[in-house]
């Protein structure tokens, strides 16, 4: 009996995990485009659901701290987090400027385009992963946030004039092989609001140009990268998976063969043949 009691419990347990309550929704709305439906819940998420585009925002109260006129602001001290469904293909001007307090944003892939102003000044905001489907970014789009990593599409194709800017905690970029316009501001903020922190720039050959220019204005070198015919990348002989995985500085350092000339030097050699070592 106590263990048929005990079974009864544990399943009913279960039952309360799987279909327990939905957290609160305290505030919500049809107006953030054609097709597009938001709500917040009392655990701090907001949720944006739909097709097609968030629309385009108003920048208001710029006499003291520009900020977005997205129905969302009024509850900006309970917004933490962010999730924007699939279906959603773009974010509209200014959609989240000044959201002070979110930490996470997660977006869906389909989306094609990140507008200007869009996370600006999101300052809590520390780590973003764009989806593949990613092409633009507008001007200001991810700047002055508290991004302390930030993994790129491997698809971008352009990224506007600050796009990147005063982002402190941002120490190393990796700039995808597709991307064809890098505005030379990209990377610039205003100093007031905190200086960029990027360290380390990674661009393929073909990008080299642009990347200097605007690495010039951050006072450092840009880093070559390689991508293999596997789809793998090379930096300084190391070999790296992703793009993604270059910033975290997860790769394997390749074994180079020695040349005959090397190898015959250093190997011993076994009748009319020598083995070859790797360095």
């Amino acid at each position: 009996m106590k263990k048929l009691i005990f079974l009864l419990i544990w399943m009913f347990g279960i039952n309360l995990t799987i279909n327990g309550a939905h957290a609160d929704i305290i505030a919500q709305g049809d107006d953030c485009g054609e097709d597009c439906h938001w709500e917040i819940n009392d655990e701090g998420l907001l949720n944006i659901t739909g097709s097609g585009a968030i629309k385009d925002y108003t920048r208001v109260n710029c006499d003291t701290e520009c900020t977005t006129s997205a129905p969302w602001k009024s509850y900006v001290s309970q917004v933490t987090s962010l999730n924007i469904g699939k279906g959603i293909t773009s974010i509209g001007y200014d959609a989240f400027e000044d959201m002070l307090y979110i930490r996470q944003a997660n977006l869906p892939d389909g989306l094609e385009s990140i507008g200007a102003l869009a996370f600006h000044s999101c300052s809590s905001l520390q780590n973003l992963v764009l989806p593949s489907t990613v092409k633009e970014i507008g001007s200001w789009g991810i700047s002055h946030t508290g991004i302390k990593s930030l993994v790129l599409s491997e698809d971008l194709e352009s990224a506007g004039s600050y796009s990147f800017g005063g982002n402190s905690h941002l120490k190393a970029l990796i700039i995808p092989e597709n991307l064809e316009s890098l505005d030379v501001n990209v990377f610039a903020g205003v100093a007031a609001y905190g200086k960029t922190g990027i360290k380390e720039l990674y661009c393929s050959a073909k990008q080299m140009d642009m990347c200097r220019a605007a690495a010039e204005k951050l006072g450092i070198t840009p880093i070559l990268y390689t991508k293999t015919s596997d789809g793998s990348y090379i930096v300084d002989n190391m070999r790296y998976g992703t793009l993604g995985c270059i910033g975290e500085k997860k790769g394997v350092r390749m074994k180079r063969i020695y040349t005959l000339d090397e190898a015959e030097k250093v190997s011993k050699k076994t009748g009319n043949t020598f083995r070859i070592r790797y360095k």
